[in-house]
Formats: structure tokens, C-alpha cells, sequence
């Protein structure tokens, strides 16, 4: 704790880097401005936030593309 008697900060000493298009870092430079972030701000509140998120078990996929196979079938038959 610190003299206000707050966690100290932890201190960023490691990167992760990718390459984008024009497009793409224009893409999220606009999101960043929207949200009152610096692209770099941003980025880390995105990355962060993607690996904090609940991954999908391989039988909930499963299960998903079922429903989708269904559905699309359902759509033909009322097609046709």
C-alpha cells in the first residue's frame, strides 16, 4: 500500500505486437477515438478483455453448428 493506501501500480515492462493493413489500424484508431482511448490504450483494454472472455467448450460449438444445419435446412424446405 501507498501512502494513500492503494495497491501499488503494477509496472507494463512487456509488449505484444501485430502487424495490420491501412484499413485495419484506421479501423482502431476510430473505435479508440470513440471510446476517449489512445490506440494504445485501447488495444491492451481489447486484448485484455478477449483473453479474460469465456472461450467456448468444443461441444457447445458442436451443438451451435447443429442448430445452424437445422435452421439452413428448415429455410430450403420452406423454399422450395
Amino acid at each position: 500500500m501507498d501512502a494513500r493506501g492503494e495497491p501499488p501500480k503494477q509496472l507494463r515492462v512487456r509488449s505484444v505486437g501485430t502487424k495490420l493493413s491501412e484499413a485495419e489500424y484506421a479501423q482502431c484508431e476510430r473505435t479508440a477515438a470513440r471510446r476517449g482511448l489512445t490506440l494504445g490504450e485501447w488495444c491492451r483494454q481489447a486484448l485484455l478483455e478477449a483473453a479474460e472472455g469465456p472461450a467456448q467448450a468444443p461441444e457447445v460449438e458442436a451443438i451451435l453448428g447443429e442448430i445452424l444445419a437445422l435452421r439452413k435446412i428448415t429455410i430450403i424446405r420452406s423454399t422450395t
